[in-house]
């Protein structure tokens, strides 16, 4: 089946589903959404429907971010489509907020994608994620040591649905479509930068997969999408289960006895613990470590004692005995797409955007020790100070630094997403810092007063 054909049968569905269907287009400039523009055209869909395209000037590839929306504006002129459009205040966002530069860019481009499909009257959303998108997602979750089957076909928003009519079509196909209908586009200079791990998937191990199996993204686009249908099923069979035991009297809160928890067959008691999560985390919130499902698992089968665990996002899993409670005390953003547990002090980006004009230190990071987050201290601390072998405990520290012991409780510890201690705010750095680039995949980091 060609692209076309596909987005056809892909859009009939979705289309055929609303009384009064309209369609944005998300179009960044790049060969993805160009084809996807270029198909939707092709069917006639902005002759039959309401349809506009969106984009999104992140502001941090200067001339070159300003060309793709000049490009894409001119585009939309010629062919008579609504056009949208927003400069994005990412540095502005990263003083204010800090956070990593990827994830703030995706925050507030999703908040305007919401704005313009509220003010507009848009009731489907189109972005151009394909099949090898799904791949890289898929193993970035595994590299994280928090596995997904990846992203869905069709998911809900605010304001109307997103659908990604490519996530069967590989970037293959997708080239093929672009060089035989002669689309116009513009390339990305960011994702040819290995410093993004996904990129370093993309030109490394999926490079190679491909040589050898050029249908391998492909097979495993089509069995995320079987085994989401597995596990729809599976998760209407759990959730049945979980209704006879389960209390939720309480909003973002949810209880049962433990003793009940056990009777769920074993082979889905992990499944159940997810389960009950959904119901405190919205969709793309719920992409959790391995090890903190197989951590909260023994504790809803026990009924020995006390334990307490916390959640992202200031979540806490509290068991007393046989009683265990899910909580979650704060709500997440309208996007559903939360970043940073709260403003932190700090300002982080990777080398290939613009720092701000201020003292900056450079540390290497890998993806999966972003985000970095800040946090009080706990029992056992320890940090890698420069010119020195072994790590040394926090508390003395504390004491060599002559840190007044009034205020040490106060002091912010600043950690890596797997927790690695990396320094004491207002206090040390350790030796992971400099005041100069080490390579590519460095990060720039700012400390706000």
């Amino acid at each position: 089946m060609g692209i076309t054909a596909h987005v056809s049968s892909f859009m009939e569905t979705i289309l055929n589903s609303q009384k009064e269907p309209s369609i944005l287009i998300a179009c960044s400039g790049g060969r993805d959404s160009m084809a996807l523009i270029h198909s939707c055209l092709t069917l006639g869909l902005h002759r039959t429907y309401k349809l506009g395209v969106v984009h999104v000037n992140h502001q941090l590839r200067l001339q070159e971010s300003e060309d793709e929306e000049a490009f894409v504006r001119a585009f939309c002129e010629q062919e008579g489509i609504a056009f949208h459009s927003q400069k994005l205040a990412v540095q502005e966002a990263l003083e204010k907020h800090g956070g990593n530069v990827q994830h703030v860019c995706r925050e507030l481009r999703y908040a305007y994608f919401n704005e313009v499909m509220k003010e507009h009257g848009y009731s489907v959303l189109l972005v151009g994620h394909h099949a090898d998108d799904q791949v890289e997602t898929i193993l970035l979750g595994l590299q994280k040591g928090a596995p997904t089957i990846g992203m869905k076909a069709i998911r809900r928003l605010p304001y109307g649905l997103l659908a990604r009519p490519f996530l069967l079509v590989s970037r293959a196909e997708i080239n093929t479509y672009v060089n035989t209908h002669e689309v116009a586009y513009k390339d990305d200079s960011s994702n040819e930068k290995r410093n993004y791990r996904r990129n370093d998937i993309r030109q490394t191990i999926l490079a190679d997969w491909n040589k050898e199996n050029p249908s391998l993204t492909k097979n495993v686009a089509l069995w995320s999408e079987q085994k989401r249908a597995e596990d729809a099923y599976l998760d209407d069979m759990v959730e049945t289960m979980l209704e006879a035991f389960i209390h939720r009297t309480e909003e973002n809160v949810v209880a049962f006895p433990t003793i009940e928890f056990a009777k769920v067959p074993s082979a889905l008691q992990k499944r159940a613990v997810l389960l009950l999560l959904s119901y405190l985390y919205p969709p793309n919130a719920r992409n959790f470590p391995q090890g903190l499902i197989d951590q909260l698992h023994r504790q809803c089968v026990r009924s020995e004692g006390s334990a307490h665990i916390d959640l992202p996002w200031s979540g806490q899993a509290n068991r007393s005995y046989s009683m265990m409670r899910f909580s979650r005390l704060n709500r997440m953003s309208p996007m559903d797409e939360p970043q940073r547990q709260s403003p932190t002090p700090f300002v982080l980006g990777s080398v290939n955007t613009q720092p701000p004009n201020k003292t900056v230190y450079f540390l290497q990071l890998k993806e999966s020790e972003l985000p970095l987050q800040v946090r009080k201290r706990q029992p056992g601390d320890r940090l890698l100070l420069h010119g020195m072998e072994k790590t040394k405990k926090v508390s003395r520290i504390f004491i060599d630094d002559k840190v007044p012991e009034a205020i040490r409780n106060e002091k912010s510890i600043l950690v890596t997403a797997t927790d690695e201690v990396i320094g004491i705010l207002g206090v040390r750095l350790g030796n992971r810092f400099t005041k100069h680039k080490v390579d590519s995949s460095s990060h720039w980091i700012h400390f706000i007063d």
